[in-house]
């Protein structure tokens, strides 16, 4: 139910070699690429920010948000705000 808040939109990811690992081993929650879209590297997705947020945020370098800007940038305002405390 979380993720029918929020209008589903093309969102790019870049995975690395571990990041791909990992997105073939997790399946909850897991968003489902568009093959006729994604590279081997690049994946797109048909979903939500929040979708995608839950889901990526663990994978920490693994995982890179190329678009869109506006969750590429939340991403690095959190990752910034937990470096703060150590």
């Amino acid at each position: 139910p979380a993720y029918l808040v929020g209008k589903p939109e093309h969102i790019k990811v870049k995975l690395t070699k571990n990041g791909k690992r990992a997105y073939q081993a997790r399946f909850y929650s897991r968003p489902e690429k568009i093959e006729s879209l994604s590279t081997d590297d690049v994946y797109v997705f048909d979903c939500t920010q929040l979708q995608i947020y839950n889901y990526f945020f663990s994978f920490g370098s693994d995982a890179e948000i190329i678009s869109p800007v506006e969750l590429r940038e939340k991403f690095k305002r959190t990752l910034r705000e937990a470096l703060k405390i150590y």
